[in-house]
């Protein structure tokens, strides 16, 4: 009699917690799910979409990456191909949310090895503030969902960006900063007459009638800082241009 009455207060209890604790109980159902999945070696994983808020205070209107990958670590993934969907909404019924220029975009993670794929999203409309949800949805052979918010706030790059020249014996540097915690492409204009010493993190790279380069894009990595070696005479900061790459 004893056993019944545990029983049934037990059970009470548990339906208290589902219904009172709602969002209680949907962390323990997922918790046990997620634990029901690895068991069956299938990992469905994220490094931007586990329900976290990502900020982007200096976004520059382009796309914005994330990965999609079936494994926990570089030792331990899933055994089987893995097809998801993601899709992405917007706030705004006046914009439209793109993954991989696709409304709906399904592919495949390909099994019994380390996959990732870097997948973007692009806001496409003219707006200075969105807010973006973002789900992947493994289909098969199991069912997991994984979701983020993005919120993106455009800024001027004079905001987030910095440069200036030092002068030495027999040349100059100019250097720019990114103070953003993230990678940004910038796009330099360099004055007539004046050599730059080319480096690998530059590219779309045009050159003067003199064979001097004179626009070039370079990339920094978030909370970096760059230099570009400069030769020539009577080098101004004021002669340089520095924008966002297009």
């Amino acid at each position: 009699m004893k056993k019944k009455i545990l029983i049934v207060l037990s059970l009470i209890i548990v339906f208290i917690l589902i219904f009172h604790h709602t969002s209680y109980a949907k962390y323990v159902s997922n918790s046990i799910w997620d634990y029901y999945l690895n068991s069956k070696n299938f990992y469905f994983e994220s490094d931007y979409l586990n329900n976290k808020n990502n900020v982007y205070n200096s976004w520059d209107g382009k796309s914005i990456s994330f990965n999609l990958k079936n494994s926990l670590n570089d030792k331990v993934f899933s055994n089987d191909d893995i097809k998801y969907e993601v899709t992405c909404m917007t706030d705004n019924e006046q914009l439209e949310c793109l993954v991989n220029n696709e409304k709906k975009y399904t592919s495949i993670l390909e099994g019994n090895k380390l996959s990732i794929d870097t997948l973007t999203f692009d806001i496409i409309g003219d707006v200075s503030v969105a807010k973006v949800t973002v789900v992947a949805k493994a289909i098969s052979p199991y069912k997991k969902t994984l979701t983020a918010d993005f919120e993106l706030t455009k800024t001027s790059i004079n905001n987030s960006v910095s440069y200036d020249i030092v002068d030495y014996d027999n040349y100059s540097k100019l250097y720019i900063s990114n103070y953003e915690n993230i990678e940004k492409c910038l796009h330099v204009i360099i004055p007539n007459n004046i050599k730059v010493l080319q480096s690998s993190n530059m590219h779309n790279i045009e050159t003067d009638d003199n064979g001097y380069i004179n626009v070039v894009d370079i990339n920094i990595k978030d909370n970096h800082t760059v230099s570009i070696n400069l030769y020539g005479n009577e080098i101004n900061k004021d002669d340089f241009t520095v924008l966002a790459c297009q």
